[in-house]
């Protein structure tokens, strides 16, 4: 399964080889594992630092280029004032949100057909 997440532009970052295991079914809810390779995560975990360090409000002793892109800023450093928790919580939403929708997307065309 592919599945892509939109960025803020509407490029697209596409997610290879993602595989969505169902654990559990019942009539109201699902129990998903969402089973990715750790360069994709990695792919996702860069957008997601971006996306939020363009967010984040000024950063003392870095300048801000159009677009809200602070430059030169260190990763490890970006990540320590984000906060590690934040960063991996978006990124884990990302993936399954986008992924999420790309198979009922999917399923549903099955249904159909």
């Amino acid at each position: 399964m592919e599945a892509s997440i939109a960025e803020t532009n509407e490029k697209l970052i596409a997610l290879k080889n993602v595989k969505i295991v169902i654990e559990s079914q019942e009539e109201d809810k699902m129990q998903v594992r969402v089973d990715l390779s750790g360069d994709e995560t990695q792919k996702v975990f860069n957008k997601a630092l971006t996306d939020l360090a363009r967010s984040a409000p000024p950063i003392p002793g870095f300048r801000r280029e159009k677009g809200g892109k602070t430059t030169n800023v260190p990763r490890e450093f970006l990540l320590q004032i984000l906060g590690e928790d934040r960063v991996t919580n978006f990124v884990i939403q990302e993936i399954v949100t986008s992924t999420m929708a790309d198979y009922v997307k999917k399923a549903s065309y099955f249904c159909n057909t």
